[in-house]
């Protein structure tokens, strides 16, 4: 087996994330866990104390749905301590989600009590995170199993119905004990959520910092949002490890220029998108002390399955997998596809999840736990050099007069170009006709002939739209369904 894809080999022993998280406690109690954007802070025995306090009061069955709806603060990591603590399954509920969205999950989980110290949802019993009262003596913390199921993770595909994504002890163990052979993560890190608390990135900031003894710095949404103050949230905390999708970071990009430098970053993290890594070549340049690292994952794998310390490279290289992983590709009959030639990847190894929540057909269509567990992941790839590089996803492709086109193939021939700093594909299904975003200082004439001496012509956008910079949604992917507005 080419050594490239990885292996399901693992060399650590898995164990449940609360035996990981009281080595970290126990070693350094009164070390800082959490701050958030109060300045309220807690250290580890206060996370401990204050989770032990609300699994006190959760009168919950083991591995029972429990929704989790807090504000960005220390009390959503209370929160899901305490239902960790119960053995029940915790489910983020972000607040700027639709009622609509709210609700399905509601009822596709079957939650009927919502940890919260925002407004209460009806039909739910409502919990606060922050109880009062001591913790009895007689407190029954229930021991964990890896085949547990830690948190349901909301992720929307294809059919448009958001689906439950079963990560277990076994998944979440997978991911941070392979990392440590690729970072060198210590406690004495500093981490930033920088995501939504029901977008899984965030999993690997909030896990990252607490299971490898160091402290997150938790920020109020519209901080987020705001790259200014976003950017001075960095340089206030020393922040060391600092994760973005690759559009998120073009904003904190142009307010560098005018600031000070992040001399405290260690590590930045890039993942959730196909990363241009032109784009970010002279920030790179100005920035020797920063390891960038790209990572190439899916909800359904656990947020990340491979990583790549980023060079030179004009494509988004993705690297190899993480220790527990294997990937390869294939082709649409089910067959390998040799090197240099696209395939969709497939994820192997401990880090796939369980399958989706009560949708045991959609599972069986994309996993496979005969021998090792599998997951289609529906991405298209190809690997040069022994290192994977990632295209885009598999259901971008459409068909024109019998012609077979990966948008995401137009892409990146447009980022080829030169002066052409970004660019976005999509099809107007009414129109019939392949639609180019771009950002710019050339005309789309020029881009296009250039584009025409390396794309057939049934691929070329008929359609171009120039534009100052991309919308972003709350998980700073691109906003596609803002730029359809525009055709």
């Amino acid at each position: 087996k080419d050594k490239s894809e990885g292996t399901t080999d693992f060399i650590y022993d898995l164990k449940p994330i609360l035996d990981i998280w009281r080595e970290n406690l126990h070693s350094n109690p009164h070390k800082l866990a959490v701050k958030d954007w109060t300045e309220n802070t807690y250290s580890y025995q206060d996370i401990q104390d204050f989770s032990d306090n609300l699994a006190s009061v959760l009168e919950i069955n083991i591995q029972e749905p429990i929704g989790i709806r807090t504000s960005n603060s220390g009390s959503l990591i209370v929160a899901m301590m305490a239902v960790l603590k119960k053995r029940g399954i915790y489910v983020p509920l972000d607040p700027e989600i639709s009622e609509e969205r709210l609700n399905y999950i509601i009822k596709d989980a079957g939650i009927t009590t919502i940890i919260s110290d925002l407004k209460e949802i009806p039909n739910t019993k409502t919990i606060h995170p922050i109880q009062e009262t001591e913790v009895s003596k007689s407190l029954n913390i229930i021991r964990p199993e890896l085949d547990d199921i830690c948190y349901l993770i909301y992720t929307s595909g294809t059919t448009g119905q958001p689906k439950g994504c079963c990560i277990t002890n076994a998944n979440l163990s997978n991911l941070f004990l392979g990392s440590l052979s690729n970072f060198n993560f210590t406690n004495d890190d500093r981490w930033i959520m920088a995501h939504s608390y029901g977008f899984d990135f965030s999993t690997w900031e909030i896990w990252g910092a607490l299971l490898n003894g160091g402290s997150l710095y938790i920020p109020e949404r519209m901080e987020i949002k705001d790259s200014f103050k976003f950017y001075d949230i960095l340089l206030k905390e020393q922040i060391t490890v600092l994760n973005q999708t690759p559009k998120s970071f073009d904003n904190l990009m142009l307010v560098g220029e005018s600031s000070s430098k992040l001399i405290d970053l260690k590590y930045l993290v890039f993942g959730g998108d196909k990363l241009n890594t032109q784009k970010i070549e002279t920030w790179k340049t100005q920035n020797k002390h920063v390891t960038l690292v790209n990572m190439y994952g899916i909800t359904e794998t656990t947020v990340h399955v491979t990583s790549r310390v980023i060079t030179g490279e004009k494509y988004s290289n993705i690297g190899n997998p993480l220790p527990g992983y294997s990937i390869h590709l294939k082709n649409g009959q089910d067959e390998r596809v040799p090197n240099g030639f696209i395939g969709e990847i497939i994820v192997e190894g401990e880090g796939v999840c369980r399958g989706y929540f009560k949708k045991d057909d959609l599972t069986r269509e994309k996993f496979n736990y005969e021998s090792i567990p599998t997951y289609k992941s529906g991405d298209l790839g190809w690997k040069m050099q022994g290192d994977f590089f990632y295209l885009g996803r598999n259901d971008r492709q459409i068909k024109i007069r019998g012609h077979r086109i990966e948008l995401g193939e137009i892409e990146t021939a447009i980022l080829g170009i030169e002066d052409v700093s970004d660019s976005c594909i999509l099809y107007d299904d009414v129109k019939k006709k392949i639609v180019a975003f771009f950002i710019s200082n050339r005309s789309n004439v020029a881009i296009r002939k250039e584009l025409i001496r390396s794309l057939p012509k049934y691929m070329i956008p008929t359609k171009w739209i120039k534009v100052e910079q991309f919308p972003l949604n709350s998980n700073g992917k691109i906003d596609k369904k803002e730029l359809k507005n525009m055709f």
